[in-house]
């Protein structure tokens, strides 16, 4: 029964008031009022946020990231050799299979076959994102000794880190509220969450600088590089910059929000803790719409091939005033990976030619409009897959 609910005066049992007029019983009731102490106490005024908050901050990243690959990433690969397409597979272990390339390009769709050059760079993204910001959330503390200190310790965040990590095997979940405390104490910036907010207002600023310092970083790398549309003019270099440092700073909000908001603790599932294979109907994985069949028992047990995104959960969260719970795990995004095909795809896209592209003549608007021209033809809805926001489509003839 929520507070907007009449309250049943039969009831007996709903005699324990809660704001205003509205009644519970004794479990709802002893669940309340357990829930407001453990608020007190872990001093969470001014922090309150729901899951579905938290989802969509999340989002927020896939929202601005499809965008910039559209506008700056290569779709095709076939001009690359086969030396330079194994220096970007091993750069996303971890998320993709190691195999040669040649091996790998017989198992794709032959969507995910016409557009890896995207694949591979949101999943270079995401991993970019995951080691440096998700899994770094301490980053942005300077470590200084005092304030007459003008050095910055750079192992400070791996040292808190690995020390978090040894709280956790003594106590999941008093470790996972000194995490959250920590975020909340070095960013608190508003009266409702400290009384003062020099510390927070100071944090604040250096965690708008992570962006920048890792797209830096990314877009210098020699396997990222080579899955970029080249060359740009000036201007479109800064564009290139500015949009990918967004998509990095809304990383950085939503670790923020789930460390901070939410709390607990990090688990993410890449390949080694998915598994070599696609499980139905689990919790924290879906299959990319490039696997176009739309019955997902048709994947049951295909091999994975790469995890363009990973599942975030978050375990050992404290939950809602009103929970029956102590703890709580949250999936704040699933997993999307991409399958070996169906073995009447492989023979057919084996039996295609894919030669290599010249695309050294092309303007950067010819790349463009070859790789994002669609057909024309009218289209109908098929299944969504699952997948929030996301709908699939079917060409007629």
């Amino acid at each position: 029964m929520t507070n907007s609910e009449p309250t049943d005066l039969n009831d007996e049992e709903r005699i324990y008031p809660y704001q205003r007029m509205a009644l519970q019983n004794r479990s709802e009731y002893v669940a309340t009022i357990r829930g407001v102490d453990r608020l007190l106490s872990s001093g969470s005024e001014g922090w309150a946020t729901t899951h579905k908050h938290v989802g969509r901050m999340y989002r927020v990243i896939d929202q601005r990231l499809r965008s910039w690959i559209a506008d700056f990433v290569l779709g095709s690969l076939t001009h690359l050799s086969n030396e330079q397409m194994g220096t970007i597979l091993q750069s996303l272990e971890g998320y993709c299979v190691q195999e040669d390339w040649a091996t790998l390009k017989r198992l794709l769709p032959s969507q995910a076959r016409k557009y890896i050059g995207e694949l591979l760079a949101e999943s270079l993204i995401y991993k970019t994102i995951m080691n440096k910001v998700f899994e770094n959330s301490f980053g942005y503390l300077d470590g200084k000794t005092g304030l007459a200190d003008n050095g910055e310790d750079e192992r400070f965040s791996m040292k808190l880190q690995y020390l978090y990590e040894r709280f956790f095997q003594t106590n999941p979940e008093s470790a996972t509220l000194w995490k959250r405390q920590t975020h909340r104490l070095a960013n608190s910036t508003s009266p409702s969450q400290s009384t003062d907010q020099a510390f927070g207002n100071y944090n604040a600023q250096r965690l708008k600088t992570v962006a920048k310092s890792v797209v830096t970083d990314l877009l210098a790398s020699d396997p990222f590089r080579l899955l970029l549309i080249e060359p740009l003019d000036a201007a479109e270099v800064t564009k290139r910059q500015n949009r990918l440092i967004r998509v990095f700073e809304s990383a950085v909000a939503a670790m923020h929000c789930c460390e901070s908001y939410m709390g607990g603790h990090l688990d993410l599932r890449r390949l080694s803790e998915l598994g070599e294979s696609y499980r139905c109907g689990t919790d924290d994985m879906v299959f990319h719409f490039y696997n176009r069949h739309p019955d997902e028992s048709t994947w049951e047990g295909h091999r994975i091939l790469l995890v363009v995104k990973p599942a975030v959960i978050y375990s050992h969260n404290m939950p809602d005033i009103d929970s029956e719970y102590e703890s709580l795990t949250t999936i704040v995004d699933k997993a999307m990976v991409l399958l070996a095909a169906t073995e009447e795809e492989v023979k057919r896209s084996n039996d295609e030619r894919d030669p290599p592209e010249d695309i050294s003549t092309l303007s950067v608007a010819e790349i463009r409009q070859r790789k994002n021209s669609g057909s024309l033809k009218r289209k109908s809805k098929a299944s969504d897959n699952g997948l929030p926001g996301v709908r699939l489509y079917k060409t007629e003839p």
